[in-house]
Protein backbone atom coordinates (compact mmCIF):
# COMPACT_ATOMS: atom_id res chain seq x y z
CA UNK A 1 0.00 0.00 0.00
CA UNK A 2 0.78 3.27 -0.97
CA UNK A 3 -0.62 7.02 -0.77
CA UNK A 4 -2.89 8.41 -2.78
CA UNK A 5 -4.74 11.03 -3.17
CA UNK A 6 -8.19 11.62 -4.21
CA UNK A 7 -9.43 14.19 -6.48
CA UNK A 8 -12.17 16.65 -5.55
CA UNK A 9 -14.79 17.47 -6.36
CA UNK A 10 -16.81 13.98 -6.00
CA UNK A 11 -17.72 12.96 -9.56
CA UNK A 12 -20.95 14.10 -9.94
CA UNK A 13 -22.91 11.07 -10.94
CA UNK A 14 -22.65 10.33 -6.98
CA UNK A 15 -24.79 13.04 -6.40
CA UNK A 16 -28.22 10.98 -7.27
CA UNK A 17 -27.43 8.44 -5.00
CA UNK A 18 -28.39 6.04 -7.71
CA UNK A 19 -25.00 3.70 -8.75
CA UNK A 20 -21.50 4.52 -7.69
CA UNK A 21 -20.43 2.39 -11.01
CA UNK A 22 -20.58 5.07 -13.70
CA UNK A 23 -18.28 5.99 -15.94
CA UNK A 24 -16.96 9.46 -14.15
CA UNK A 25 -16.51 7.72 -11.21
CA UNK A 26 -14.90 4.79 -12.15
CA UNK A 27 -12.58 6.97 -14.54
CA UNK A 28 -11.68 9.20 -11.36
CA UNK A 29 -10.96 6.23 -9.06
CA UNK A 30 -8.64 4.47 -12.06
CA UNK A 31 -6.52 7.88 -12.11
CA UNK A 32 -6.34 8.55 -8.39
CA UNK A 33 -5.41 5.34 -7.45
CA UNK A 34 -2.87 4.94 -10.83
CA UNK A 35 -5.15 2.17 -12.05
CA UNK A 36 -3.69 0.29 -9.35
CA UNK A 37 -5.80 -1.79 -6.45
CA UNK A 38 -4.65 0.01 -3.65
CA UNK A 39 -4.56 -3.25 -1.48
CA UNK A 40 -2.44 -5.55 -3.10
CA UNK A 41 -1.04 -2.78 -5.96
CA UNK A 42 -1.66 -5.12 -9.13
CA UNK A 43 -1.24 -2.46 -11.91
CA UNK A 44 -4.31 -2.71 -14.31
CA UNK A 45 -6.03 -5.50 -12.50
CA UNK A 46 -8.14 -7.32 -14.72
CA UNK A 47 -11.13 -7.85 -12.61
CA UNK A 48 -12.12 -4.16 -11.14
CA UNK A 49 -13.62 -3.27 -8.04
CA UNK A 50 -15.33 -0.09 -6.69
CA UNK A 51 -14.48 -0.57 -3.02
CA UNK A 52 -16.32 0.66 0.38
CA UNK A 53 -13.21 2.00 2.43
CA UNK A 54 -15.95 1.09 4.98
CA UNK A 55 -19.15 -1.35 5.04
CA UNK A 56 -21.95 0.82 4.06
CA UNK A 57 -24.20 -1.39 5.42
CA UNK A 58 -27.11 -0.14 3.51
CA UNK A 59 -26.05 2.84 4.82
CA UNK A 60 -26.58 5.76 2.13
CA UNK A 61 -24.57 8.05 3.26
CA UNK A 62 -21.55 6.01 3.29
CA UNK A 63 -22.54 3.71 0.34
CA UNK A 64 -22.32 6.78 -1.87
CA UNK A 65 -19.76 8.90 -0.18
CA UNK A 66 -16.71 9.86 -2.55
CA UNK A 67 -13.86 9.83 -0.19
CA UNK A 68 -15.72 6.12 0.90
CA UNK A 69 -15.07 4.54 -2.51
CA UNK A 70 -11.47 2.95 -3.42
CA UNK A 71 -10.12 1.42 -6.67
CA UNK A 72 -9.69 -2.99 -5.79
CA UNK A 73 -9.01 -5.95 -7.80
CA UNK A 74 -11.91 -8.70 -6.67
CA UNK A 75 -9.57 -10.65 -5.01
CA UNK A 76 -8.64 -8.45 -2.76
CA UNK A 77 -12.33 -6.54 -1.86
CA UNK A 78 -13.51 -10.28 -1.25
CA UNK A 79 -10.65 -10.79 0.88
CA UNK A 80 -11.40 -7.98 2.87
CA UNK A 81 -15.00 -8.06 2.95
CA UNK A 82 -14.21 -11.92 4.66
CA UNK A 83 -12.65 -10.45 7.60
CA UNK A 84 -15.31 -7.69 7.83
CA UNK A 85 -17.28 -9.91 9.03
CA UNK A 86 -15.77 -10.05 12.28
CA UNK A 87 -17.11 -7.10 14.05
CA UNK A 88 -13.76 -6.27 15.91
CA UNK A 89 -11.80 -6.15 12.59
CA UNK A 90 -14.91 -4.25 11.26
CA UNK A 91 -15.25 -1.44 13.82
CA UNK A 92 -11.24 -0.98 14.45
CA UNK A 93 -10.64 -0.66 10.50
CA UNK A 94 -7.40 -0.71 8.63
CA UNK A 95 -4.98 2.32 7.36
CA UNK A 96 -6.39 4.42 5.54
CA UNK A 97 -4.00 5.27 2.09
CA UNK A 98 -5.70 7.94 1.33
CA UNK A 99 -4.93 10.21 4.64
CA UNK A 100 -1.45 11.30 4.75
CA UNK A 101 -1.19 10.47 8.33
CA UNK A 102 -1.29 7.00 7.82
CA UNK A 103 1.88 5.98 6.74
CA UNK A 104 1.06 2.64 4.91
CA UNK A 105 4.45 2.43 3.03
CA UNK A 106 6.41 3.06 6.28
CA UNK A 107 4.51 1.89 9.82
CA UNK A 108 4.84 -1.46 7.28
CA UNK A 109 7.44 -3.70 6.18
CA UNK A 110 6.77 -5.17 2.91
CA UNK A 111 9.25 -8.00 1.82
CA UNK A 112 9.35 -11.04 -0.01
CA UNK A 113 11.09 -14.58 0.76
CA UNK A 114 11.33 -16.54 -2.10
CA UNK A 115 13.21 -20.29 0.01
CA UNK A 116 11.82 -22.18 1.01
CA UNK A 117 8.69 -20.93 -0.44
CA UNK A 118 7.60 -17.50 -1.98
CA UNK A 119 5.35 -16.03 1.13
CA UNK A 120 5.06 -11.74 1.72
CA UNK A 121 6.58 -10.94 5.16
CA UNK A 122 4.39 -7.95 6.82
CA UNK A 123 5.68 -6.47 9.86
CA UNK A 124 4.32 -3.86 11.99
CA UNK A 125 7.70 -1.12 11.54
CA UNK A 126 5.91 1.64 14.19
CA UNK A 127 4.14 1.08 17.05
CA UNK A 128 1.91 4.21 17.84
CA UNK A 129 -1.13 4.72 20.12
CA UNK A 130 -3.45 1.88 21.03
CA UNK A 131 -5.86 3.04 18.06
CA UNK A 132 -3.45 3.09 14.90
CA UNK A 133 -1.50 -0.03 16.69
CA UNK A 134 -5.24 -1.91 16.03
CA UNK A 135 -5.53 -0.70 12.35
CA UNK A 136 -1.54 -1.35 11.84
CA UNK A 137 -2.40 -4.80 12.61
CA UNK A 138 -5.88 -5.10 11.00
CA UNK A 139 -3.75 -3.78 7.83
CA UNK A 140 -1.22 -6.54 8.22
CA UNK A 141 -3.62 -9.53 9.03
CA UNK A 142 -5.79 -8.14 5.70
CA UNK A 143 -2.90 -7.80 3.64
CA UNK A 144 -1.08 -11.30 5.02
CA UNK A 145 -4.55 -12.45 3.67
CA UNK A 146 -4.37 -11.44 0.30
CA UNK A 147 -0.74 -12.38 -0.51
CA UNK A 148 -0.53 -15.69 1.61
CA UNK A 149 -4.53 -17.37 1.64
CA UNK A 150 -4.88 -21.16 2.19
CA UNK A 151 -8.36 -20.67 3.04
CA UNK A 152 -10.30 -21.93 -0.02
CA UNK A 153 -8.20 -23.60 -3.10
CA UNK A 154 -9.88 -20.60 -4.75
CA UNK A 155 -8.30 -18.22 -2.50
CA UNK A 156 -4.56 -19.83 -2.33
CA UNK A 157 -4.69 -19.83 -6.28
CA UNK A 158 -5.10 -16.58 -6.41
CA UNK A 159 -2.90 -15.54 -3.80
CA UNK A 160 -0.72 -17.57 -5.84
CA UNK A 161 -0.93 -16.04 -8.69
CA UNK A 162 -0.76 -12.62 -7.26
CA UNK A 163 2.66 -13.61 -6.01
CA UNK A 164 3.81 -14.75 -9.71
CA UNK A 165 3.05 -11.62 -10.33
CA UNK A 166 4.73 -9.53 -7.48
CA UNK A 167 8.29 -11.64 -7.79
CA UNK A 168 8.03 -11.51 -11.48
CA UNK A 169 8.02 -7.35 -10.91
CA UNK A 170 10.26 -7.74 -7.77
CA UNK A 171 13.34 -9.61 -10.31
CA UNK A 172 12.92 -7.12 -13.14
CA UNK A 173 13.37 -4.10 -10.67
CA UNK A 174 16.46 -5.81 -8.93
CA UNK A 175 17.55 -6.23 -12.47
CA UNK A 176 17.32 -2.39 -12.33
CA UNK A 177 19.25 -2.14 -9.29
CA UNK A 178 21.92 -4.46 -10.23
CA UNK A 179 22.56 -2.82 -13.84
CA UNK A 180 23.01 0.72 -11.17
CA UNK A 181 25.37 -0.41 -9.34
CA UNK A 182 27.33 -2.25 -12.28
CA UNK A 183 27.23 1.34 -14.19
CA UNK A 184 30.24 4.30 -14.49
CA UNK A 185 29.99 7.72 -13.77
CA UNK A 186 29.13 8.06 -17.48
CA UNK A 187 25.48 6.37 -17.24
CA UNK A 188 24.91 6.40 -13.59
CA UNK A 189 22.93 9.28 -12.85
CA UNK A 190 20.01 7.95 -15.84
CA UNK A 191 20.42 4.28 -13.97
CA UNK A 192 19.59 5.53 -10.64
CA UNK A 193 16.54 8.05 -12.27
CA UNK A 194 15.12 5.00 -13.56
CA UNK A 195 15.09 3.09 -10.44
CA UNK A 196 13.81 6.26 -8.99
CA UNK A 197 10.73 5.98 -11.57
CA UNK A 198 9.86 2.53 -9.65
CA UNK A 199 9.23 4.10 -6.71
CA UNK A 200 6.91 6.64 -7.72
CA UNK A 201 3.18 5.72 -6.82
CA UNK A 202 2.07 4.92 -10.43
CA UNK A 203 4.43 1.92 -10.77
CA UNK A 204 3.61 -1.51 -9.79
CA UNK A 205 4.15 -3.17 -6.09
CA UNK A 206 5.67 0.13 -4.89
CA UNK A 207 5.78 -0.46 -1.60
CA UNK A 208 7.57 -3.47 -1.64
CA UNK A 209 10.42 -1.87 -3.84
CA UNK A 210 10.47 1.10 -1.62
CA UNK A 211 11.73 -1.38 0.86
CA UNK A 212 14.64 -3.04 -1.11
CA UNK A 213 15.56 0.14 -1.13
CA UNK A 214 15.33 1.24 2.77
CA UNK A 215 17.32 -2.20 3.01
CA UNK A 216 20.21 -1.27 0.72
CA UNK A 217 21.49 1.92 2.56
CA UNK A 218 24.68 2.76 -0.40
CA UNK A 219 21.82 2.53 -2.69
CA UNK A 220 19.37 4.98 -1.11
CA UNK A 221 22.25 7.34 -0.36
CA UNK A 222 22.68 7.38 -4.20
CA UNK A 223 19.01 7.79 -5.15
CA UNK A 224 18.78 10.05 -2.67
CA UNK A 225 21.69 12.40 -4.06
CA UNK A 226 20.22 12.47 -7.43
CA UNK A 227 17.78 15.09 -8.33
Amino acid sequence: MVFFEKSEPAPSSLSSMKSYRESDVVERLCADFKNKCYLCETKGPNSINVEHFRPHRGDKTLKYAWENLFYSCSHCNNTKAMLERDETFCNEGILNCTCRADCVDTWISYRVETFPRYIVKLANERITNGKDSSRIDNTIRLLDAIYNSTDTPIKKREAENLKHHLISEIERFLDLIKACKDSDESNLSEKIKQVKKELDNDSAFTAFKRWIVRDDADLLQQIESVQ
